[in-house]
């Protein structure tokens, strides 16, 4: 007679939000207490940090949102992803922080992430040109001077082995390593 009955259970699943399941003969799929027990934390996480966040504190929002991301908590990575953004006004290390965030995000197809993604990878990509455009500062005497050195030495070792030749002259030494006017390193 049991097996006519049909019960009603509310199951915390593995994903964010309780499933109603239905339990007869037919077996339920459960996750392990330590994935519940993960999961009840990040979401405990999450929530916490969303009143922070409504509140206004910043800091102690991110922190707890961050605590939830790593717990893999999609809604917390957004948002992770959402403070460290900042509308573009934030450093070269916290917009590449909050690309890897909203792309975890992403990956799990989470709307906003989605379009929040596009605007933090822009953002990143523009940051990146821009760093590769900044001037390179290069003493170009220091330079010549190595090289120079270098190829004194290498001439000294030449002149060992041309003893006995006498060949090597002063203006060819000076010709070899002379820059042609008009030219420009």
């Amino acid at each position: 007679m049991e097996k006519n009955f049909i019960i009603l259970t509310i199951l915390f699943s593995c994903s964010i939000s309780p499933i109603f399941a239905v339990r007869s003969h037919h077996r339920v799929h459960m996750c392990s207490e330590e994935t519940q027990t993960t999961e009840l934390q990040a979401d405990e996480a999450y929530h916490m940090g969303l009143i922070y966040y409504d509140h206004q504190a910043w800091d102690k929002a991110l922190e707890l949102f961050r605590q939830a991301a790593d717990l893999d908590h999609t809604k917390a990575q957004y948002m992770v992803a959402k403070l460290l953004y900042n509308e573009g006004k934030c450093s070269f290390e916290d917009l590449k922080e909050a690309f890897e965030y909203c792309k975890l995000a992403k990956l799990k197809e989470y709307p906003r992430a989605i379009n929040l993604y596009q605007y933090i990878q822009a953002d990143l990509t523009e940051k990146m040109l821009e760093k590769c455009s900044e001037p390179i500062k290069i003493d170009l005497n220091e330079i010549l001077s190595k090289v120079g050195e270098k190829g004194d030495a290498a001439e000294e070792a030449g002149e060992d082995e041309e003893e006995g030749n006498g060949s090597s002259s002063e203006q060819e030494h000076k010709e070899k390593n002379s820059v042609p006017e008009g030219m420009y390193i």
